[in-house]
């Protein structure tokens, strides 16, 4: 598996972990209705680490793009999330940015030989 994929899927799958808490927020807090705060959060929930499973993918990848657009929107509800969803989109960025670097890196210094 590529570093780019594994650092993708990993910023994916931390997200997913934030969203929860933030569900539990929204929820507690009563921001909105408390049916649509579970549906929404446990659906982008699983969007979120659908695209972490399917990083390998295009598909995967667009799915981490509109997830960062998400979690971005959610500051909408919280301010916080503005903040939130800038940090995670700013990992995401990095996570594929340096992750396509490094496996290029790796591909041009041609196959690791192993002595003994």
């Amino acid at each position: 598996m590529s570093v780019e994929r594994r650092a993708a899927a990993i910023v994916l799958v931390l997200e997913a972990i934030v969203v929860f808490f933030f569900v539990l927020a929204v929820f507690g807090l009563r921001l909105v209705d408390r049916q649509w705060a579970l549906g929404c959060g446990f659906g982008m929930i699983v969007v979120l680490l659908a695209a972490a499973g399917s990083a390998r993918t295009r598909v995967g990848y667009a799915l981490g793009w509109v997830a960062q657009l998400a979690l971005v929107a959610l500051g909408v509800l919280h301010p916080a999330m503005f903040a939130i969803g800038a940090l995670f989109a700013a990992m995401w960025v990095y996570a594929v940015v340096s992750g396509r670097r490094a496996d290029r890196q790796r591909d041009a210094s041609g196959p690791i030989r192993q002595e003994g």
